[in-house]
């Protein structure tokens, strides 16, 4: 089996129905040379490592646990940022309430995605396919969808960004970030501290790291999860935060066509 150098993680070597011998031996003979090869730039190497892994992992995510069905709870989620000034805003506002399509994609080009574009399966795109939020102490909290359930019981929380190498703005990607569960009875929150009340942990992604990304939760009973990020931390005035999903499965989860991987706590 091979095993990824920088992570310690197998390596999605399997055989696609369709494929010849000739073609998988051929490519695990590439993703060999992508793991070991003396001489090639690192960079290059998780490049080619990543292109070659894309097409299996994407075979073994479509039999992988479905994420949980949520929505944004808008009241306790930050504001979208924004890239001009008030009164700009207030005119491109204005401009928007004719409904002249032409008003309203120049207004788009001045905000970002609104906070529910994090739930899409939607394979990450570049160009404005993010939640994007500023300042210390931001949040994006995410609710139970169906109203009439009791709750559930989060193992597993996924954020996906764009491959380190990719990313237009890498320096935007979260760092350290605190969840706060909403206790599944309204009894249990407490007066004068909002509803997202019960701490599941603090914890960090790595920008270094995998793209996809996944941190295990206390198994509470919750309806709901609030993610409180302590603030732009590689060097960006704002947070880009491209997918969010919780699961309640505790092995192997996906985001889109991405395996999530564990990474050890720092």
């Amino acid at each position: 089996m091979l095993t990824s150098p920088d992570h310690g993680r197998p390596l999605c070597v399997h055989h696609k129905q369709g494929d010849s011998q000739a073609e998988e031996d051929f490519r695990k003979a590439v993703l060999q040379l992508a793991v070991t090869g003396g001489g090639w730039p690192a960079d290059f190497k998780r490049r080619l490592r990543y292109i070659l892994e894309g097409r299996c992992q994407a075979t073994a995510c479509a039999e992988a646990p479905k994420p949980i069905e949520l929505e944004v709870d808008l009241p306790f989620t930050s504001p979208r940022a924004r890239s001009s000034g008030a009164a700009h805003q207030a005119l491109l506002g204005l401009g928007e309430m004719t409904g002249i399509p032409l008003f309203k994609a120049r207004a788009d080009l001045y905000r970002s995605e609104g906070p529910s574009v994090v739930l899409s399966n939607a394979g990450i795109a570049q160009s404005r396919d993010c939640f994007a939020f500023r300042g210390a102490n931001s949040s994006l909290a995410l609710r139970l969808a169906d109203h009439g359930l009791d709750g559930f019981r989060a193992r597993q929380l996924v954020i996906e960004q764009p491959a380190r190498w990719a990313a237009l703005r890498p320096r935007s990607a979260p760092r350290r970030f605190a969840v706060f569960g909403l206790p599944n009875l309204a009894s249990q929150a407490k007066v004068g501290e909002g509803p997202y009340t019960e701490f599941l942990g603090s914890f960090e992604y790595a920008a270094a790291g995998p793209a996809a990304q996944a941190f295990h939760l206390p198994p509470a009973l919750v309806k709901g999860l609030r993610l409180v990020f302590a603030g732009p931390e590689w060097g960006e005035s704002y947070i880009c935060l491209y997918r969010v999903k919780v699961f309640e499965d505790s092995g192997s989860v996906c985001s889109g066509h991405r395996t999530a991987a564990v990474l050890p706590r720092p």
